[in-house]
């Protein structure tokens, strides 16, 4: 029987602190590791942060809830799953204004509002997506038209998570 003292742990910030009311949604590794983008689901926010040392770089407030999110280093550009109409795709701007750029909108049907992965091709030019009616979703990045839809099943299945491998 082993006997662990809950006295030992500690959490940052102290548990009686007031949390915050927002729920961060997901979180992309920026400017080779060193800053970080956090996306806040309700709030509709993206908060960017240097790494090292810790301090907030920007902030960036969209037209929509934010359901998931891809970054793509080399071409400094970012997905997000908006949960209304779609992908909404943007650019990181160069220093010494680091923004983001709204590029394009990508539209889809949403029938059930489901949280839906959002991914790139290799070289960050696809962009591939999950739905809510049994689709895989690739879109030309520079166009802004969806180049393929892979369907599975009748429509009724859910895709909501998406991985790939290159060969």
């Amino acid at each position: 029987m082993v006997l662990v003292s809950l006295s030992l742990l500690r959490a940052e910030p102290a548990f009686d602190c007031p949390r915050s009311p927002v729920l961060p949604i997901s979180a992309q590794f920026f400017n080779h590791g060193r800053s970080l983008i956090v996306a806040y689901l309700d709030s509709q926010e993206l908060v960017a942060w240097n790494v090292d040392p810790w301090n907030q770089i920007w902030s960036h407030k969209i037209r929509t809830r934010i359901g998931a999110t891809a970054y793509h280093e080399e071409t400094r550009t970012f997905l997000i799953w908006n949960l209304t109409d779609g992908i909404d795709v943007y650019r990181l701007s160069d220093k010494p204004t680091a923004r983001l750029h709204h590029v394009h909108h990508l539209r889809v049907t949403i029938r059930c509002n489901r949280i839906c992965q959002v991914q790139f091709s290799l070289d960050g030019l696809v962009a591939i997506t999950g739905s809510d009616n049994g689709q895989v979703m690739l879109w030309d990045i520079r166009s802004g038209k969806l180049t393929q839809s892979l369907r599975h099943g009748k429509g009724e299945f859910f895709v909501g998570s998406l991985s790939y491998v290159y060969v």
